[in-house]
């Protein structure tokens, strides 16, 4: 279909870290556009694409969106560019300027939190922004769901626990398992009971570490060796570090101020502890970026899903609105509902979960 048939133009973006669910998304969202006569412009490595003068972008259509639910990755790229950074003069001013000038009559933002806060500043400067919630985390409100979260449960569950326990096996040792979870929990519950660990340590529970070494003493007698799954943002109160510096420009932080705790070698810093308190030999494992890009069926549909919804929304004009997973539905809620953070906390049975396996109950 050539330009001239279109009759109207939308961008699209993806940011943040990439999850398997947004090219699927893409598919979806451009097939169900084009069949609406919309030409979909895609704004290449998220909002630093917006920021450049001429913005980065790609025509999505034919060839460039055929088999993308297969793909786990984003095939328009996407960077952790936060708009609003100290050190980039008018940003906002420079991503609405870019988006007038490709004269789309809205942008579709894929993305977490950090991506979700930069794209409802956007609306409320007068930007027609939908919002599209991912993470692996499962840590956004306003969605039950967010692509990304099954597919790195699964990658870790198929690929990196099965292999590091036969090692523990062998060598009769502790092993433990670092997995993303910025600032939740989600992954570590799944990963840990599914995958067998006998203690599970989150990032909204302290860090018991005398409990820690009792029950991996009370296990490693059993069997001879045990597994520990943490998450990247524990704290160790035995292990502190150095008091952090700047935010924004210490380089052991992103551009939105987030720290990159694959720096930080959590569970290497907790196995550590274990040997010291048990005499156990143990070894650490982050099963973090290398497992981030393996798709999922379940992830593939659920971002297709989504594409869908999105076109729709971008339709009928919903703009200020964010795709919102509600059971088995897709639905839609305002943009600025996937704040506060969603986080295990006392009363859920994910809580209750991860109590009851720390004290060797289930």
């Amino acid at each position: 279909m050539s330009s001239k048939e279109m009759k109207a133009k939308v961008a699209v973006l993806t940011g943040g870290g990439c999850a398997p669910g947004l090219d699927p998304f893409l598919e979806a969202f451009a097939r169900k556009m084009n069949h609406e006569k919309y030409q979909v412009i895609g704004i290449e490595a998220g909002w630093r694409g917006l920021l450049r003068t001429p913005p980065e972008t790609i025509l999505l259509e034919g060839d460039k969106i055929e088999g993308l639910t297969r793909s786990g990755s984003t095939s328009i790229g996407t960077s952790r560019t936060n708009p609003y950074q100290a050190d980039i003069e008018n940003g906002e001013a420079t991503v609405l300027k870019n988006l007038k000038e490709l004269g789309v009559t809205g942008l579709v933002s894929f993305g977490g939190d950090d991506t979700l806060t930069v794209a409802n500043k956007i609306s409320q400067a007068g930007a027609n922004v939908i919002g599209i919630p991912k993470t692996m985390d499962l840590d956004l409100s306003g969605t039950d769901y967010s692509v990304g979260f099954w597919s790195y449960n699964e990658a870790v569950y198929d690929h990196a626990i099965p292999g590091f326990i036969d090692t523990l096996k062998s060598h009769q040792r502790c092993g433990v398992i670092e997995l993303f979870g910025r600032h939740s929990g989600f992954t570590v519950v799944v990963a840990g009971i599914a995958g067998g660990a006998c203690y599970i340590a989150i990032p909204e529970m302290e860090l018991d570490l005398q409990q820690l070494a009792d029950r991996v003493t009370e296990f490693y007698s059993k069997h001879k060796w045990a597994l520990v799954i943490v998450g990247e943002a524990i704290e160790i109160k035995a292990s502190d570090e150095k008091k952090e510096g700047d935010k924004k420009k210490d380089k052991t932080h992103d551009t939105f101020g987030n720290v990159f705790f694959f720096k930080k070698q959590t569970g290497s810093k907790i196995a550590k502890e274990i040997e010291k308190l048990t005499g156990i030999e143990s070894r650490s494992f982050q099963a973090t970026h290398p497992f981030r890009g393996d798709p999922s069926a379940f992830d593939a549909f659920y971002g297709f899903r989504m594409g869908v919804k999105a076109a729709e929304m971008v339709a009928g004009n919903q703009w200020g609105r964010m795709v919102s997973v509600r059971g088995d539905k897709i639905t839609d809620t305002s943009l600025k509902d996937y704040k506060p953070r969603r986080m295990i906390t006392p009363g859920t049975f994910w809580y209750d979960l991860v109590k009851q396996r720390n004290e060797g109950i289930i």
